[in-house]
């Protein structure tokens, strides 16, 4: 997780891929938890129960700093308006005075705050403030129900420190499916059979691309290129984008696996077939001039490599003998 922090985060990389990364292995905490339940230890000193207790609220409020809209749009749209409105006690220089004021008027003139500041400010504060409370109330019930063992035998099996674990690792298991943790991303969800659409589209490109033949990519996923067996590509261009910078050197550039439009230029003029996705083929308008030239034919597309997505066939050029 420090490692993807350092590089999507750190290096301005990509920060929006942080979250899908950490996805990757993420599943891997339940199997650590299996795995070493046997050898936990029943007691610990007190800093590292204060830690352990401050991490896993700490927790919760990051996940609820993320999911500030998700939680909001749980509540609807009137509910933080309702929430900042509502009537406090009047105060002046420490004493109460007649009548009401609304909860944001105490802020605005306080602070100097607008209304918009504040009501933008408690969209973000609420769900840190319900998160602070959910873990308030598993360390209690965790303690609660430790005590509750504790007076039925002298040794309990399991400590208010664990029993806090278990419930927090199983309410976040039983919350997973929904929008609020694992349900919210869904960039890439897309009804249907996608290995039926992936094998569909590796047996066309099969058909009409020949074992042996040096093939440039501009596609989206390159796992079709494994229907292709024999073919050579450019192995810079399986991370597209990612690995494209803009340099005058392409010699280093090879060295790590990157590519600019020079190698670009070169390989499209070294190459048999081009696979691009339809989506791609306006994004860089020199490959377009190239492809659109007399020195390729274009031949039929393939079918959707994602059905949901009326624009991810692939074009397939071949340059003319």
């Amino acid at each position: 997780m420090a490692l993807h922090a350092w590089a999507a985060l750190g290096n301005d990389y990509c920060i929006f891929c942080f979250p899908t990364y950490t996805a990757f292995y993420s599943p891997l905490g339940l199997l650590l938890v299996s795995v070493s339940w046997s050898h936990w230890r029943q007691s610990l000193p007190l800093w590292r129960r204060v830690l352990a207790g401050t991490v896993m609220v700490g927790l919760l409020m990051g996940m609820a700093y993320s999911a500030e809209k998700i939680v909001n749009a749980l509540f609807g749209d009137s509910f933080i308006k309702n929430l900042i409105a509502l009537p406090i006690p009047r105060l002046s220089g420490g004493r109460i005075l007649e009548g009401q004021a609304k909860l944001w008027a105490y802020f605005a003139n306080r602070f100097h705050l607008s209304y918009e500041t504040i009501y933008n400010a408690t969209q973000t504060i609420f769900p840190l403030v319900l998160a602070l409370l959910v873990g308030i109330l598993i360390l209690s019930g965790a303690a609660y129900v430790a005590r509750r063992l504790t007076t039925r035998t002298p040794t309990p099996v399991w400590t208010r420190g664990i029993l806090g674990l278990l419930l927090f690792l199983t309410l976040g298991y039983v919350a997973a499916p929904s929008t609020l943790l694992g349900n919210g991303y869904q960039g890439y969800d897309c009804s249907g059979d996608q290995i039926a659409a992936n094998e569909k589209v590796g047996e066309q490109l099969a058909q009409v691309i020949p074992p042996g033949s040096q093939v440039y990519w501009n596609g989206y996923s390159p796992v079709l290129l494994l229907y292709l067996p024999g073919v050579n590509i450019y192995p810079a261009q399986l991370n597209l984008a990612y690995s494209f910078r803009i340099s005058d050197v392409p010699e280093g550039l090879v060295r790590y696996g990157w590519w600019n439009q020079a190698l670009g230029y070169q390989w499209l003029s070294e190459t048999d077939f081009v696979l691009v996705m339809e989506r791609n083929y306006n994004k860089n308008a020199w490959q377009k001039q190239i492809l659109e030239s007399s020195k390729y034919e274009e031949l039929a597309p393939t079918s959707l490599t994602a059905l949901c997505q009326n624009d991810s066939y692939i074009r397939i050029f071949r340059r003319r003998p």
